[in-house]
Formats: C-alpha cells, sequence, structure tokens
C-alpha cells in the first residue's frame, strides 16, 4: 500500500499485485480524447483546471473513479510525444491536486530525454531498467539500475532518461506529481517541460544524489510520525524491513514515512 503524505489523495498498493486503488467504491472508468460536444461535462469544464485541460488533450486513456485492479494490466494507449504507452489515473480526490500515471517502456526501448520543473517520484510496477540523470551543464551525471518494487525521486530541473533493461518484457512504473497544483499556480504547460530556465535543486555539501537513505527520528512529541526516512532510491520496498506501528489508522498496521531531500513531497508505504 503506497500513499502520497499530506495530501488529500491515497494511492495504495498492495506490494504483491502493485495496485492502485481508494478504499471503497467502483473500479475506474476510462476516458479517451473525444469532441467536447459528444462527452458528459467534465470537472475541467466545470472548475477550469489547467491541469486537467492539458491531460485531456494528450489523447491517452484516463482512468477515473475509485479503484484501478491492476497496474500491470490497465489499459494504455500510445503517447507519441514520449514515445511510450501510457495512460493518467485520476482517483476521486485527485482532481487539482496530483498526478498519477502509468508509463510502459517497451522491450528494450529507452525514452527521450525529459526535464520536468517539479519534483516527481516513481514506482516500479513491473520489470527492469536504468535511469540517468544530468544536469544541462554537465556538472553531475548519474545512472542506477532498478527493478520491480524499486520508487526513485527525478529532481525538479534534471534531465531524466529511462531504458527498459530487458528485451523480452516491457517495464511499467506509476508516476506521480504535484503538477495540478503547479499549473493552477502557473498556467502554461510549456513551463514544466525541457524548459531550459529551470534550474536543479542544489544538493548540500558532500551529499550525493541518490546516495543510501537515511533514518531520521522525531523525539518530543513533534509528529505522530516517530521514524521516517529521507532518500531518493530505495531498491525494493517490498522487502523494506524498517516497518513501524501505526496504530491510529483501523485495526492497526505497520507503516514507512518517507520524505525526499531537497523535496516537499512525501509518501508512506503500509502494511
Amino acid at each position: 500500500q503506497l500513499g502520497a503524505g499530506r495530501r488529500p489523495m491515497n494511492l495504495q498498493n498492495d506490494i504483491d499485485g502493485a495496485l492502485a486503488s481508494i478504499e471503497g467504491g467502483s473500479m475506474a472508468e476510462t476516458q479517451r480524447r473525444t469532441p467536447v460536444a459528444s462527452r458528459p461535462v467534465s470537472f475541467s469544464d466545470m472548475f477550469g483546471f489547467t491541469y486537467d485541460r492539458w491531460m485531456e488533450s494528450m489523447g491517452i486513456p484516463i482512468h477515473r473513479g475509485y479503484c484501478v485492479e491492476d497496474l500491470r494490466t490497465v489499459p494504455l494507449g500510445r503517447w507519441d510525444e514520449r514515445a511510450c504507452d501510457a495512460c493518467f489515473i485520476q482517483l476521486a480526490g485527485q482532481e487539482g491536486v496530483s498526478e498519477a500515471r502509468v508509463t510502459e517502456v517497451r522491450p528494450g526501448d529507452t525514452l527521450p530525454p525529459l526535464k520536468l520543473s517539479a519534483d516527481e517520484a516513481i514506482y516500479v510496477a513491473s520489470g527492469r531498467g536504468l535511469t540517468t540523470v544530468w544536469t544541462d551543464d554537465g556538472s553531475m551525471r548519474k545512472s542506477f539500475e532498478w527493478q520491480e518494487h524499486s520508487m526513485f525521486l527525478v529532481p525538479r530541473g534534471y534531465w531524466h532518461q529511462i531504458s527498459n533493461a530487458r528485451g523480452d518484457q516491457p517495464a511499467r512504473l506509476l508516476n506521480f506529481n504535484y503538477l495540478p497544483i503547479a499549473m493552477s499556480a502557473v498556467p502554461d504547460p510549456e513551463f514544466f517541460f525541457n524548459n531550459p530556465s529551470a534550474k536543479p535543486y542544489r544538493l548540500a555539501s558532500g551529499d550525493d544524489l541518490y546516495s543510501a537513505a537515511q533514518e531520521v527520528k522525531r523525539e518530543g512529541g513533534q509528529s505522530s510520525v516517530g521514524v521516517f526516512w529521507v532518500g531518493n532510491f530505495f531498491a525494493d520496498m517490498r522487502a523494506w524491513d524498517k516497518l513501524v506501528p501505526f496504530w491510529g489508522r483501523g485495526a492497526g498496521g505497520y507503516t514507512v514515512f518517507i520524505n525526499f531531500p531537497g523535496s516537499e513531497m512525501s509518501c508512506h508505504m503500509s502494511v
């Protein structure tokens, strides 16, 4: 179960099945691009979110509702601009707040380089691959491998390129970010993609962009979250053994809370 922190969205991921859902409710409905006059009035028509208009213009499936049964089998469409197969997932409560989408990299393929002006977290639903991250001036370049159940952050202002390391099967990724909020503040979608003026955040002296995650403990009742981890790359969330009790939720469970260095994004995984 994976969830977004501090936002009115809860993406739950069954660790074995890589599911995305919100508890209770019906299956998500899929919307493809159709003329406005021939489809029902959408949320974006009524409230005018810049992000929703941009999303609907991409021409790939949009899955709405309360549940996506399995990220590994959810229908995708070809996204020519990004040379991948993809879909958007906009579950109830995400509108105007957070973006989730599934990206599939075909066997042996490498996606075109992309630079985002907002941070983006990526969870690997299936497959194995390689990601390279670099700066415009070439002062930093980092490559790392990932596998099923890995999770990592692509920080704002950095170029990144994703490759599928397998030649016999696709790789499916769950991408998550706060683009809807950002596009409400700056209603210009082109600002957020391959913008030459978007600068990478500066690392603290001695820091490595994808170094090992660090445990942080909060003392003195500062937060209901006593322990959280700070890092940009988690090799296998399924094998994570640093879960802590979280008795305030339902019948109780175990959770790991994650913050990304240099980013206001956070997330958690629950068992």
